[in-house]
């Protein structure tokens, strides 16, 4: 008889930072895991999951959290834009 034993699921490539950020905002727009869930109608867990990285949320569902927390959805992705420095200074 042979036994397998049981593995983690792999994490969505470059999903951490994307969960780590709407963590952030949920955190920020004054949501707790359950309310958001909530608000977007998906289980807590998927939340969880999302902000772990161990899921992606769909680009539907995406656009739905930006909405709720009141963040661009190029924020949620990639972060804030950082300013871009022209001739030595700093751009706002």
């Amino acid at each position: 008889m042979l036994l397998r034993m049981a593995r983690k699921p792999p994490k969505a490539p470059q999903s951490k930072p994307l969960g780590k950020r709407l963590e952030k905002a949920r955190s920020k727009a004054g949501y707790s895991r359950e309310q958001l869930a909530q608000a977007l109608g998906v289980n807590q867990t998927t939340v969880w999951r999302w902000e772990e990285g161990l899921q992606v949320p769909r680009p539907v569902k995406l656009f739905e959290i930006a909405r709720v927390l009141g963040q661009p959805v190029d924020v949620l992705l990639f972060g804030a834009p950082k300013p871009i420095a022209v001739n030595g200074e700093a751009q706002r």
